[in-house]
């Protein structure tokens, strides 16, 4: 047995609990990021992946025991982990480990995409919102958002507390919204991204990333300046102007974004990028 084999056995216990939160996002289905690699990942690298769910890890509170099993690995071999909880990883790892984060929140982590399955299929409808977000309140940029873009005509519901159950009737209102938009506003919520970045894509949308810290992944080979409009807490009083300055390159930009994201955006691809910077 080589050693990568017996620390997928150190931690099987530990993954052994699947999910015991509502699935979210709502249209999300099979196994998430962490899960592929823990599940898929059968040979051995450079680097040796520790193979922990984090996210449904920290949901039971199985943290104590979490770090018990890290504690055991050989602390001079060097590893790397997956995580796309906003908080993982929490605890203290070998000294050699890379951290890939979707969350953001570790400011030392390489940053990968947040993303899940594809969102349904949906049909080709006239682009008749200008710009949109509906979403619930999750960080004080979201607030101040809405206070400046309330009366530009944009389409936005801010729901005051954010629910791990997504009700179906505000899921396909976020569908048909989505779809008719031409610009999705996407700030950042708990962490410093959100799926919505990469749900723009798929809906036809160019995605408006709002945040005080850009987490972008792959940026040596994602053109991001020609995929997303970024804004800072200090442009938002400024936002309908700046749209209004990319009404020309809106097209090219959405073709770019739907390149970008059947490249380095969907599960297959992540896996693959990840793999290929451990091996």
């Amino acid at each position: 047995m080589n050693y990568q084999s017996e620390i997928f056995k150190l931690f099987e216990e530990l993954n052994s609990e699947g999910p015991t939160y509502p699935t979210y996002p709502p249209y999300h289905e099979g196994p998430y990021l962490e899960e592929i690699f823990s599940k898929n990942v059968t040979f051995e690298t450079d680097r040796l992946l520790i193979p922990v769910f984090w996210t449904n890890v920290y949901k039971q509170g199985r943290e104590a025991l979490l770090q018990e099993k890290l504690n055991k690995l050989d602390q001079d071999k060097k590893y790397y982990c997956v995580c796309t909880h906003d908080d993982a990883p929490k605890e203290k790892l070998p000294k050699d480990t890379l951290v890939y984060s979707a969350g953001g929140l570790k400011a030392d982590a390489i940053p990968i995409p947040l993303v899940v399955s594809k969102v349904p299929s949906h049909l080709k409808v006239k682009k008749d919102i200008y710009a949109s977000f509906i979403g619930s309140y999750t960080h004080p940029l979201r607030l101040q958002m809405a206070h400046h873009c309330q009366h530009l005509g944009f389409a936005l519901t801010l729901n005051p507390q954010w629910a791990e159950e997504v009700k179906s009737s505000d899921f396909k209102l976020f569908e048909e919204v989505s779809s008719r938009s031409k610009y999705m506003l996407c700030p950042r919520g708990y962490g410093p991204t959100s799926y919505r970045l990469y749900e723009a894509f798929q809906y036809g949308a160019v995605p408006v990333y709002i945040s005080d810290n850009f987490w972008l992944p792959w940026e040596d080979e994602v053109d991001w300046e020609k995929l997303i409009i970024k804004i800072t807490p200090s442009q938002i009083p400024d936002i309908k102007n700046i749209l209004n300055s990319y009404d020309d390159k809106r097209e090219a930009m959405i073709d770019y974004g739907m390149q970008v994201y059947n490249n380095f955006f969907s599960f297959k691809s992540v896996v693959s990028k990840i793999l290929s910077g451990v091996s």
